[in-house]
């Protein structure tokens, strides 16, 4: 039953994604932007079910008498966490070499501003983690 239940999930939001991102391209016009939002859009309504979708299968688990978190799987998401982190900051790296290469070698100007977004984000993000690592450090829950 669980197999099929995932299958019809699937199916019933990719074609509910369709069915808004279309609409919605349509409504914006049929340009270039108008299909960025609207697969923008698209990818906001797939995340926001697969979040529905993994909040009902915890809770069925849950009333059935699984235990969601263990050791184990707590470890796993915590390294999962740290990489998928690290992974974004460098990715967040190479976008800004991206828009300075932009801006200095192709004279595009409109790249600053995400420039400054991107470097102001960065900033917060690694400050975020030094303090939470800081913190961890301080409580004795992470080796120095």
């Amino acid at each position: 039953m669980e197999k099929k239940m995932k299958w019809i999930w699937s199916v019933v939001t990719a074609i509910i994604v369709l069915i808004v991102a279309v609409t919605f391209w349509a409504y914006l016009g049929w340009g270039m932007w108008a299909l960025l939002a609207s697969a923008n859009l698209g990818i906001v309504l797939a995340v926001f079910s697969l979040l529905l979708y993994s909040i009902m299968k915890n809770k069925e688990e849950e009333k059935a008498g699984f235990s969601i978190k263990d050791e184990r799987t707590i470890s796993l998401e915590e390294r999962a966490d740290s990489r998928a982190f690290n992974l974004t900051m460098w990715f967040m790296i190479a976008l800004m070499f991206f828009c300075v290469w932009q801006a200095e070698v192709q004279r595009w100007q409109e790249y600053l501003p995400a420039l400054i977004m991107l470097i102001l984000s960065l900033c917060v993000m690694i400050g975020v983690r030094f303090v939470f690592r800081h913190y961890l450090k301080e409580k004795g829950e992470m080796e120095r």
